[in-house]
Protein backbone atom coordinates (compact mmCIF):
# COMPACT_ATOMS: atom_id res chain seq x y z
CA UNK A 1 0.00 0.00 0.00
CA UNK A 2 2.74 2.36 0.31
CA UNK A 3 4.18 2.38 -2.50
CA UNK A 4 0.76 3.01 -4.04
CA UNK A 5 0.34 5.67 -2.09
CA UNK A 6 3.87 7.33 -3.43
CA UNK A 7 3.11 7.01 -7.09
CA UNK A 8 -0.80 7.22 -7.53
CA UNK A 9 -0.67 11.12 -7.16
CA UNK A 10 1.21 11.24 -10.05
CA UNK A 11 -0.17 7.94 -12.11
CA UNK A 12 -4.14 9.87 -11.87
CA UNK A 13 -2.75 12.83 -14.13
CA UNK A 14 -1.03 10.85 -15.92
CA UNK A 15 -3.13 7.86 -17.06
CA UNK A 16 -6.82 7.60 -17.93
CA UNK A 17 -9.33 7.02 -15.06
CA UNK A 18 -10.68 3.53 -17.09
CA UNK A 19 -7.08 2.36 -17.22
CA UNK A 20 -6.28 3.51 -14.03
CA UNK A 21 -8.91 1.16 -12.66
CA UNK A 22 -8.05 -1.49 -14.37
CA UNK A 23 -4.37 -1.53 -13.44
CA UNK A 24 -5.69 -1.40 -9.90
CA UNK A 25 -8.11 -4.44 -10.24
CA UNK A 26 -6.70 -7.66 -8.66
CA UNK A 27 -7.75 -11.05 -9.18
CA UNK A 28 -9.11 -12.69 -6.06
CA UNK A 29 -7.10 -14.72 -4.30
CA UNK A 30 -9.22 -17.52 -3.69
CA UNK A 31 -11.46 -19.00 -0.71
CA UNK A 32 -13.97 -17.35 1.26
CA UNK A 33 -14.36 -14.12 1.93
CA UNK A 34 -13.38 -13.31 5.49
CA UNK A 35 -15.26 -10.14 6.93
CA UNK A 36 -12.52 -9.31 9.44
CA UNK A 37 -9.84 -9.67 6.77
CA UNK A 38 -12.23 -7.21 5.02
CA UNK A 39 -12.33 -4.17 7.87
CA UNK A 40 -8.38 -4.46 8.20
CA UNK A 41 -7.57 -3.76 4.73
CA UNK A 42 -10.29 -0.74 4.76
CA UNK A 43 -8.25 0.35 8.65
CA UNK A 44 -4.80 -0.24 7.11
CA UNK A 45 -5.76 1.71 3.96
CA UNK A 46 -7.31 4.48 5.64
CA UNK A 47 -4.19 4.77 8.40
CA UNK A 48 -1.88 4.78 4.97
CA UNK A 49 -3.55 7.69 3.63
CA UNK A 50 -4.39 9.54 7.39
CA UNK A 51 -7.91 9.17 6.17
CA UNK A 52 -9.90 12.34 7.94
CA UNK A 53 -7.12 14.73 7.50
CA UNK A 54 -8.00 15.84 3.83
CA UNK A 55 -10.30 14.76 1.37
CA UNK A 56 -7.88 15.47 -1.02
CA UNK A 57 -6.90 11.76 -1.59
CA UNK A 58 -10.61 9.97 -1.91
CA UNK A 59 -9.46 8.79 -5.63
CA UNK A 60 -5.94 7.17 -4.25
CA UNK A 61 -7.30 5.97 -1.25
CA UNK A 62 -10.67 4.50 -3.05
CA UNK A 63 -8.04 2.46 -5.70
CA UNK A 64 -6.04 1.26 -2.94
CA UNK A 65 -8.93 -0.19 -1.27
CA UNK A 66 -10.47 -1.39 -4.25
CA UNK A 67 -7.63 -3.24 -5.29
CA UNK A 68 -6.77 -5.09 -1.76
CA UNK A 69 -10.38 -5.50 -1.21
CA UNK A 70 -10.76 -7.17 -4.97
CA UNK A 71 -7.91 -9.47 -4.18
CA UNK A 72 -9.52 -10.19 -0.81
CA UNK A 73 -12.80 -11.56 -2.65
CA UNK A 74 -14.81 -8.84 -1.75
CA UNK A 75 -16.28 -7.72 -5.39
CA UNK A 76 -15.90 -3.88 -4.33
CA UNK A 77 -17.29 -1.14 -6.01
CA UNK A 78 -15.33 1.80 -6.79
CA UNK A 79 -17.73 5.15 -6.97
CA UNK A 80 -16.67 8.05 -9.08
CA UNK A 81 -19.19 11.06 -8.42
CA UNK A 82 -19.82 14.93 -7.95
CA UNK A 83 -21.36 16.97 -5.59
CA UNK A 84 -25.44 17.23 -6.43
CA UNK A 85 -26.46 19.94 -4.19
CA UNK A 86 -25.90 22.64 -6.42
CA UNK A 87 -22.71 24.04 -4.66
CA UNK A 88 -19.44 24.25 -5.93
CA UNK A 89 -18.81 21.27 -7.94
CA UNK A 90 -16.45 19.07 -6.52
CA UNK A 91 -15.80 15.54 -6.92
CA UNK A 92 -15.45 12.46 -4.94
CA UNK A 93 -14.80 9.14 -4.81
CA UNK A 94 -15.63 5.88 -2.55
CA UNK A 95 -15.57 2.45 -2.45
CA UNK A 96 -18.81 0.08 -1.71
CA UNK A 97 -18.57 -3.60 -0.54
CA UNK A 98 -22.28 -5.15 -0.67
CA UNK A 99 -23.63 -1.64 -1.07
CA UNK A 100 -21.92 -0.45 1.94
CA UNK A 101 -19.90 2.39 1.77
CA UNK A 102 -16.31 1.41 3.06
CA UNK A 103 -14.56 4.93 4.29
CA UNK A 104 -17.49 6.94 4.25
CA UNK A 105 -20.92 7.35 6.06
CA UNK A 106 -24.01 7.21 4.30
CA UNK A 107 -25.21 10.59 5.28
CA UNK A 108 -21.98 12.08 3.52
CA UNK A 109 -22.81 10.26 0.05
CA UNK A 110 -26.60 11.71 0.04
CA UNK A 111 -25.19 15.11 -1.00
CA UNK A 112 -22.96 13.51 -4.47
CA UNK A 113 -24.50 11.92 -7.92
CA UNK A 114 -22.46 9.05 -9.05
CA UNK A 115 -20.53 9.23 -12.65
CA UNK A 116 -19.68 5.99 -13.11
CA UNK A 117 -19.05 2.66 -10.93
CA UNK A 118 -16.46 0.37 -11.74
CA UNK A 119 -17.24 -3.29 -10.52
CA UNK A 120 -15.09 -6.19 -9.38
CA UNK A 121 -12.85 -7.06 -12.79
CA UNK A 122 -12.75 -3.13 -14.18
CA UNK A 123 -16.12 -3.51 -15.69
CA UNK A 124 -17.69 0.02 -16.30
CA UNK A 125 -21.63 0.75 -14.72
CA UNK A 126 -23.16 3.92 -15.64
CA UNK A 127 -23.87 6.23 -12.77
CA UNK A 128 -27.54 7.75 -12.28
CA UNK A 129 -28.14 10.96 -11.14
CA UNK A 130 -28.90 10.98 -7.63
CA UNK A 131 -28.05 7.29 -7.03
CA UNK A 132 -25.05 7.61 -4.67
CA UNK A 133 -24.50 3.40 -5.33
CA UNK A 134 -24.77 4.32 -9.04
Amino acid sequence: MLAWRAILPGLKYLVPLPRLVDLMDARPRGGPRRPDHEQRIATLAERVFDHGRSSEDCLELSLVTYRYLAAAGADPRLVIAIRNDGRLARGHAWVTVDGVPVHDSPALLDDFASLVTFESGGRVHSGVAGDAEG
